[in-house]
């Protein structure tokens, strides 16, 4: 009898440990791919939560994203482990330092001006800053977009009332989710079409544009200015 009111009260220390220890299992953080990548494409991510992911956390939210808006699953991973880069995590002093080195080009009134540096069809790099935004007023399925015919691109087209040398156009996004995709996919540089008049396009890759949250988010979030 002793050995079992013994035994009872041993086991009566312990439990209550034991579920405190349960609960605290229980109630530690575990990484939802799904649930942040909800939240990613509704533009709730903070700039300091993405940069405290992991790269194959952050890559796995990417997966989820591109799934949600139509891509496979195979073929997104595919593209992720072709194009696997070393996630940084300073994209937006990288943009920073864009915005503030920027090569300077005599205009005048937004208008073209007669010393003309960059090319109608380059590279548009981001900014953090800049003037005259303007979102796409339309976007297209273009085979001949970054004149490889053998896939398909996303063509953004704007209309902006400026016209500046091509060098000075700049992209930018206020959705976080979509300048950390496109920094560690495209180093932040787009392709730029029709630079030098209207409407002015990016090109932007169709796993690209699913990885970032697709076309909807990514028409009416990225827009163009200049610096």
């Amino acid at each position: 009898m002793k050995l079992m009111k013994s035994v009872f009260f041993a086991i009566m220390l312990v439990l209550p440990v034991f579920v405190l220890l349960n609960d605290a299992v229980a109630a530690s953080p575990t990484f939802d791919a799904k649930a942040l990548a909800e939240k990613a494409v509704n533009n709730e991510l903070s700039e300091e939560f993405i940069k405290s992911l992991s790269y194959d956390e952050f890559e796995s939210v990417e997966i989820e994203v591109a799934m949600s808006a139509g891509a496979e699953r195979g073929a997104i991973e595919n593209f992720l482990h072709e194009n696997r880069k070393s996630f940084q995590k300073n994209f937006y002093a990288h943009v920073l330092d864009i915005s503030t080195n920027c090569s300077s080009v005599a205009s005048s009134g937004g208008t073209i001006s007669a010393l003309t540096t960059g090319s109608c069809r380059q590279d548009v790099e981001t900014s953090i800053a800049g003037s005259g935004a303007t979102y796409a007023s339309s976007w297209a399925y273009d085979w001949y977009c970054d004149e490889d015919p053998s896939d398909a691109e996303y063509r953004l087209d704007y209309y902006p009332s400026w016209n500046v040398d091509p060098d000075r156009v700049r992209w930018y996004s206020y959705n976080n989710w979509i300048n950390f995709v496109f920094y560690q996919l495209y180093g932040s540089n787009l392709t730029g079409l029709s630079l030098c008049g209207n409407p002015k396009s990016l090109c932007i890759g169709d796993n690209g544009v699913f990885a970032a949250g697709g076309i909807g988010i990514v028409s009416s979030s990225v827009f163009i200015w200049y610096r």
